[in-house]
């Protein structure tokens, strides 16, 4: 998720890992469970919405890229 808010000052990014998959309503048109969530806010005078979504499909290509490492480690971070 991306977006401009005015409280900010500066591009802030979140990445959560849920324990297990989730559905959260009205994220995507289909109900479909997450395990990660990627979020992104900036001013609007800073970063136009392009570059956030760019920023977004960069992140979602490599924990989709199953050849990438970053994909194992988020995957399987914190499983015993």
């Amino acid at each position: 998720m991306v977006g401009h808010v005015d409280f900010v000052d500066d591009l802030v990014i979140a990445y959560f890992r849920f324990r297990s998959p989730t559905v959260i309503d009205g994220l995507t048109e289909v109900e479909l469970a997450t395990r990660f969530l990627f979020v992104a806010v900036a001013p609007s005078e800073e970063y136009s919405i392009v570059e956030l979504s760019e920023l977004g499909r960069a992140f979602a290509t490599l924990l989709n890229d199953r050849v990438c490492v970053i994909h194992h480690v988020y995957l399987f971070a914190g499983v015993a």
